[in-house]
């Protein structure tokens, strides 16, 4: 598609089982003018041969770009210099810290989630969000734990306002 309305950025990684349902949703949206490009971070697993079995239904709306191996690739910050270069919204980038290393949340119950980033968070310059209107991005919600914990400490800033945006949601 040459010039599509929406560009739909998925990072997939190790996903094969919940691929499928994350692009019929993109596929069950009403707009017509999308595009799906998908970052494969070296998924060892077939999530792969998932995105290119859609691919071949649809290769004039999906495109997938793979790594060979595992980067740590972070498609939330990747997501946030988009929206400060094309709809000049600034990228804070240092303005909430991750103090600590915690477990991967997607092994947890709900419960070990939240004790997981307690404290893990910390806001570093409450001067530059207060009385701000703050979007915080999240790659994905599943029990909202991490947004949570987020929103917790970027409260103690006094911003205007906090809208979360998040690019997957898992029931």
């Amino acid at each position: 598609m040459k010039n599509p309305e929406i560009s739909v950025i998925m990072g997939i990684y190790n996903c094969a089982d919940t691929l499928s349902e994350a692009i019929e949703s993109v596929l069950g949206q009403t707009m017509s003018e999308w595009e799906l490009i998908m970052c494969d971070d070296g998924s060892s697993d077939a999530t792969s041969e998932v995105a290119e079995f859609y691919i071949k239904k649809y290769p004039e709306r999906m495109v997938l770009l793979k790594n060979k191996e595992n980067r740590g690739y972070n498609q939330t910050e990747v997501i946030a210099d988009k929206l400060e270069k094309n709809l000049k919204i600034k990228h804070l980038k240092n303005s909430l810290a991750k103090i600590k290393q915690n477990k991967k949340q997607s092994t947890l119950t709900e419960k070990q989630r939240t004790e997981n980033v307690k404290d893990v968070y910390k806001l570093e310059n409450k001067n530059e969000i207060y009385n701000k209107r703050i979007l915080l991005l999240d790659d994905i919600y599943t029990t909202g734990s991490t947004v949570k914990a987020c929103v917790k400490e970027l409260k103690k800033g006094k911003p205007q306002t906090i809208d979360v945006l998040v690019i997957a949601k898992r029931n």
